[in-house]
């Protein structure tokens, strides 16, 4: 996740068109990370339950992921509403 999470804020700060991914590759990335954010979410709530790690632990850690959640779904917002074409957002958020 921390690999992916790397990964996707180089993808974000290059400044070269020619270079930038698709707003469907950007999407792509976010839906990737939300999808290894809620595995991390579910193994702690499986490790706490079963006594595998303290519940200190796990409240540090699910706070984390929740902050962590927060801020990719700012960076589909700011996404979607910086590169999608006006015509696009009428029709897909009206």
């Amino acid at each position: 996740m921390i690999e992916t999470y790397a990964r996707t804020s180089k993808i974000l700060q290059r400044k070269d068109s020619q270079v930038r991914p698709t707003l469907q590759e950007l999407l792509t990335k976010i839906h990737e990370l939300r999808s290894h954010l809620e595995n991390i979410k579910a193994f702690t709530v499986l490790l706490w339950r079963t006594k595998a790690i303290s519940e200190g632990f796990f409240i540090q850690v699910s706070a984390s992921a929740e902050e962590i959640s927060k801020q990719i779904v700012g960076w589909e917002k700011y996404l979607i509403r910086h590169m999608m074409p006006q015509t696009q957002k009428d029709k897909e958020f009206p």
